[in-house]
């Protein structure tokens, strides 16, 4: 059980794994296609136009990072109010549980990143975790999101990633999200996607919805490299896990 410690204390859906330089390569042009502006990866890593899965361009990299190596793409994060939400998105995302369990005022974490978007609350009367997924791919059922995830919460930490296999990127490649819990005073979660790293900012003390194209279909699994980071850019660990879909 020690060894499942990696990036989710205690998750049964997790175990340590060192990808082949070949499967982490997999990822490299993966979500940036289409997502760089011009030269595809093979981009100017000083000027990387990079777009997030909405359309919207990438925020700035924090400045702490900018010694972490490689190109560094930050995703979008906001802390807000689930009435402030599209309507369409938030019922969508809420009835999917069988029932609202989303009021006007609960908190909700919205990400965007280059290759998916997510929403991620506390369930109001319950210590469990809810989450809507989402891939600029086609999807299986109709509505704003293609997959979702609830799991249990102790100590505010989820005890299982809860992974995700069922959107899919532009391409209709198969992309994976998981939740992963930040270390003790980390400030960000970076998981390396081939030729850059995506970064995602700690956010309202909840486990981080976090995406990666590289995934083990076979395995009902994705391969996520994590590093997590102080507020001041040190380096609090640094993991390569293999996650797995509850069941």
């Amino acid at each position: 059980m020690e060894r499942l410690k990696d990036a989710v204390e205690g998750a049964d859906g997790l175990r340590p794994f060192r990808a082949p330089s070949a499967v982490r390569r997999l990822g490299a042009c993966l979500a940036l296609a289409g997502a760089l502006a011009a030269g595809g990866c093979a981009q100017d890593a000083r000027e990387p136009a990079v777009r997030l899965v909405d359309g919207s361009r990438a925020p700035e990299a924090p400045v702490a990072l900018a010694d972490a190596g490689r190109l560094i793409v930050s995703t979008r994060v906001r802390i807000l109010p689930a009435g402030a939400l599209d309507p369409a998105l938030l019922r969508g995302c809420s009835e999917a549980f069988g029932r609202a369990v989303l009021g006007p005022d609960d908190v909700v974490v919205e990400r965007v990143g280059v290759g998916g978007r997510s929403l991620t609350f506390r369930h109001p009367k319950a210590q469990r975790l809810l989450g809507c997924d989402d891939g600029a791919g086609p999807r299986e059922h109709a509505g704003p999101w293609c997959g979702f995830a609830e799991g249990k919460l102790r100590a505010g930490r989820v005890t299982d990633p809860r992974v995700d296999l069922s959107c899919r990127d532009r391409a209709g490649r198969q992309i994976a999200f998981a939740w992963l819990n930040p270390e003790r005073g980390a400030r960000w979660i970076a998981v390396e996607a081939g030729s850059y790293t995506e970064v995602y900012e700690v956010a309202a003390g909840l486990p981080v919805r976090v995406t990666t194209g590289i995934v083990r279909p076979e395995r009902s699994s994705a391969v996520l490299e994590v590093t997590q980071y102080a507020p001041g850019g040190g380096e609090l660990s640094r993991r390569s896990v293999e996650v797995f879909v509850a069941g």
